[in-house]
């Protein structure tokens, strides 16, 4: 799977009813994702904005 299929596939699938503020971050990830030039760095983009916004959902509901 392309790194922009499994970016879209998990925001579809896991951030669906996200925050306004998350669904900014995600079209921010979205527009610099688009950036980059290799394959591999979109991969290593892909897992990482994952891991990074795991941790922002977290934060958010253990807030609320």
């Amino acid at each position: 799977m392309a790194a922009t299929d499994a970016f879209e596939w998990y925001v579809a699938s896991s951030l669906r009813d996200a925050s306004p503020e998350i669904q900014k971050y995600v079209g921010e990830q979205r527009a610099r994702l688009l950036t980059l030039r290799s394959e591999d760095e979109r991969k290593r983009f892909v897992e990482g904005f994952i891991v990074g916004v795991g941790e922002i959902v977290k934060e958010k509901s253990s807030l609320a």
